[in-house]
């Protein structure tokens, strides 16, 4: 990709962060692929519109507290302006079935500030692909590495692998709802030397503890993270990357390099403002609310 597109008013660069998506993204094993059909064609009625199914939790995608947490938070009760604002871009190089701990995230650079988005990066996009590698043999966030985060009061925490935990702490292992990759344990202990349920006793536990401490998460980035890692940037949630459809997923998002005031909106809920408190910038929601993909299938509000 390597693509920065700049205003030309006022120097502001932007960079995608997110893998393109189209019925082309790998799925989640144990879960169904995207499918996009034509649901109106132009020879017929001169409109496209495309009709798609799908797992919201493919690709570039973002996480609300009530995705592990009961009775958590859905995107349409999350504040706009936690989509918003400066962040860290962290360089944490990490290899297959490494653990990010909190000693990892304290000598990383550059350093966080309390209220930052902070994005992770360990180089595994780079094998973003429909792979037992990818999905199974991913580095992820150790329980001390989620405790050291929340301590610092982030807006929202993204990583680049497929899980915000370690894969063996996940459905993809002997977990609930698991194994869905039923020989990665295997795999792991003979690549390893380790036992597994040792070594990860607890279910999706860092993923948890950012949840549950009200901490939005973005799993999969990608696009070309690389050009900003080692850097603060300004970030912004907005709808995903698609070759083929004409309205755009609820996903994720993008940066810009450099800091000037502008302005921005998110579609997370009704007519609400906040104000980004190092930028000073007005953040406005322009949309209503979508209930099956921000609200979990629960009904919608009155």
């Amino acid at each position: 990709m390597a693509n920065i597109t700049t205003d030309p008013y006022n120097g502001l660069q932007f960079v995608e962060l997110s893998h393109e998506w189209d019925q082309r993204a790998p799925s989640y094993p144990g879960q169904a692929d995207v499918r996009m059909i034509r649901g109106v064609k132009h020879s017929q009625h001169g409109v496209l519109a495309w009709r798609t199914t799908t797992v919201m939790h493919t690709g570039t995608h973002m996480n609300a507290p009530i995705h592990l947490i009961q009775k958590g938070a859905d995107l349409a009760a999350i504040s706009p302006d936690r989509f918003f604002g400066n962040g860290a871009v962290l360089d944490v190089p990490k290899t297959n079935w490494e653990v990010i701990t909190a000693a990892d995230l304290e000598k990383a650079k550059p350093e966080i500030k309390e209220g930052d988005i902070v994005v992770i990066v360990t180089g595994w996009h780079h094998k973003y692909s429909d792979g037992l590698e990818y999905y199974g043999e991913a580095p992820g966030l150790s329980k001390d590495a989620a405790e050291w985060l929340v301590a610092r009061n982030p807006k929202m925490v993204a990583i680049d692998t497929p899980h915000v935990d370690h894969p063996l702490a996940t459905s993809m292992g002997p977990h609930r709802g698991g194994p869905q990759m039923k020989r990665l344990a295997d795999e792991y202990t003979k690549a390893t030397g380790l036992d597994p349920k040792v070594e990860h006793p607890d279910w999706n536990v860092a993923h948890k503890i950012l949840l549950g401490a009200g901490i939005p998460t973005i799993e999969q980035v990608g696009g070309d993270v690389d050009l900003v890692k080692g850097k603060r940037v300004t970030l912004a949630a907005t709808p995903g990357s698609s070759s083929t459809a004409t309205r755009a997923r609820y996903g994720w998002w993008r940066c810009s390099i450099r800091r000037v005031p502008a302005a921005s909106s998110r579609a997370t809920r009704p007519s609400r403002r906040r104000k980004d408190q190092d930028m000073s910038l007005k953040v406005y929601d322009l949309s209503h609310t979508f209930p099956s993909s921000c609200r979990s299938g629960l009904p919608a509000r009155a």
